[in-house]
């Protein structure tokens, strides 16, 4: 009886009337230190006083506890992990602590559910690297012994094919080595780029221009966008080429020697006062499913099909093009090209807004 009370009669008239009792009780404490009154009469108004005391004082402890026991209630299950509500606050009076337990509830569950996944992709990613570093290892002791054998029984023509695949491996490797460093000095917090005003179809001009350089390497083409030739921005140069080297590396490795591969300088007015400079890297290749695009990007991801591990590179070149867009304000996109294969496309913010002729 006392125990639904306690639950169903809301806290504010239960401390209104606990408060009512507990004037009443002063009231007759007070009336019998009158001097007027005598001993019988102040032995009738103190009796009731500490009756109503008494009874204030076992009812309001219950009351406490009760409430106390449901908080207790409340942090045990969200100890144990069930986050999924606050059950045991069903008084109304709990309702703001109720609404809390469940809001952090939704964060920490958030947060234990970023954790597991971060935890899956560095189990992934160290697997990776594992993988990356050992294939080219192995490759090069198994070449070492076969080279040490040659020396005696292969020909000049067969010892010269056996030093040229362990320079070969041995690029690989050093190349590995050092994305797997520009990652890791790209995700330092403390990392300031050497930003300088540029003018991006400039630097993709130039920069095409030296990768066409390249012996045997399939031809790169330039369009820059009419408006995008003389529009700055704010950016490291160094970062900035190496994002186009890597784009086009990218699309080298993929496509076919045939296949065109195209390099896209555009701009466009953003939501704000400045506008936005695009780099858009195409190519002619077999592209990948629109199903996969989301995943692009991703370190040490790389799609079946046509892309893997066969066409070489680390699998972290779209990665550390993500990364350094990221670190100048900008974004990268994946779409199907017209040409036929993967288009991407890096958003940087333009360095101030274009006067109009």
């Amino acid at each position: 009886m006392l125990t639904t009370w306690r639950t169903r009669v809301p806290l504010a008239v239960q401390a209104t009337m606990y408060a009512a009792t507990t004037l009443c009780a002063l009231t007759l404490l007070q009336l019998a230190a009158l001097p007027e009154v005598d001993g019988a009469r102040r032995l009738v108004l103190v009796a009731p006083a500490v009756v109503c005391t008494l009874a204030t004082y076992f009812i309001t402890r219950g009351i406490v506890r009760h409430r106390a026991a449901m908080l207790l209630a409340a942090y045990e299950r969200f100890r144990r992990g069930e986050t999924d509500d606050a059950e045991p606050l069903t008084d109304p009076e709990f309702q703001e602590a109720r609404q809390l337990f469940v809001r952090l509830s939704q964060e920490l569950r958030a947060a234990t559910d970023a954790l597991v996944q971060r935890d899956i992709e560095r189990r992934r990613l160290f697997s990776d690297v594992v993988h990356e570093i050992g294939t080219p290892v192995s490759s090069l002791l198994g070449l070492a012994e076969a080279l040490d054998h040659a020396v005696l029984s292969e020909t000049p023509a067969q010892r010269t094919h056996l030093a040229e695949a362990v320079a070969h491996e041995s690029e690989r490797l050093a190349r590995f080595v050092a994305d797997l460093r520009d990652i890791a000095h790209l995700d330092d917090p403390a990392l300031v780029l050497r930003t300088e005003a540029l003018e991006l179809s400039q630097l993709a001009q130039e920069g095409v221009a030296r990768l066409n350089a390249i012996p045997g390497a399939t031809p790169v083409t330039v369009e820059v966008q009419e408006g995008a030739e003389r529009v700055q921005m704010q950016g490291d140069r160094e970062r900035l080429e190496q994002v186009l080297v890597n784009l086009v590396t990218n699309a080298r490795r993929y496509a076919p020697p045939s296949a065109p591969i195209l390099v896209r300088v555009g701009v466009s007015q953003g939501d704000g006062a400045n506008g936005t400079v695009t780099l858009r890297v195409e190519d002619g290749g077999p592209g990948v499913p629109d199903a996969d695009l989301p995943r692009l990007g991703e370190r040490m991801r790389r799609l079946d099909s046509s892309r893997t591990r066969k066409t070489g590179g680390s699998g972290l070149g779209l990665s550390i093009v993500a990364a350094i867009a990221q670190r100048h304000g900008g974004t990268v996109s994946y779409a199907r090209s017209a040409l036929g294969g993967l288009a991407v496309t890096v958003a940087l913010p333009e360095a101030a807004p274009r006067s109009e002729a």
